[in-house]
């Protein structure tokens, strides 16, 4: 009799379910890139740098072809060995304008990737003070999670405190 308690006994304090206090809290962090007044600002600047590089892109090609025009008209004026330095002349100008496109685009994908590191890094500093004010024991980023209920997601909370601590990132 004394065992089959025991054995009850046991079964029942082992099988009560266990709460953990442990938070888990869900943040979109893509959310926050795109949607922060940083992330906005890295955005507009980009844009505008895209925009010029553009332009200027698009008045050297209308200039090569332009060239390109005038050296067609000038075929019968000119010598075969002339017309062939002149055609040399303007592959060389098109082949190096397209390296200068090529280092100005690495250069502008550098400058977007240091950006958005400094972001990331301001929002990281800022989820490590937030989870340890607020004794959150782990975050997932969303992209990561299959489902989760609405309340663990505290985007919002973040978005908020990340627009009051910085607003704009500088593109150099």
């Amino acid at each position: 009799m004394f065992k089959k308690t025991l054995f009850f006994l046991c079964f029942f304090l082992f099988s009560l379910n266990s709460y953990s206090l442990d938070q888990v809290v869900i943040v979109d962090i893509d959310y926050l890139l795109n949607n922060s007044k940083a992330g906005k600002s890295i955005q507009e600047q980009l844009k505008k740098i895209n925009d010029a590089r553009i332009k200027e892109i698009k008045s050297k090609d209308k200039l090569f072809k332009d060239k390109e025009a005038k050296l067609i008209a000038q075929k019968k004026i000119l010598s075969e060995q002339e017309f062939a330095k002149k055609v040399s002349d303007l592959k060389k100008e098109v082949i190096n304008s397209n390296s200068l496109r090529k280092k100005e685009m690495e250069q502008s994908n550098k400058k977007r990737n240091d950006a958005l590191s400094k972001l990331l890094k301001e929002i990281n500093q800022l989820l490590i003070e937030y989870s340890e004010r607020t004794k959150i024991s782990m975050m997932l980023d969303k992209k990561n999670v299959i489902i989760s209920k609405n309340e663990n997601d505290i985007t919002k909370e973040i978005l908020n405190l990340l627009d009051k601590k910085i607003t704009k990132i500088k593109i150099n």
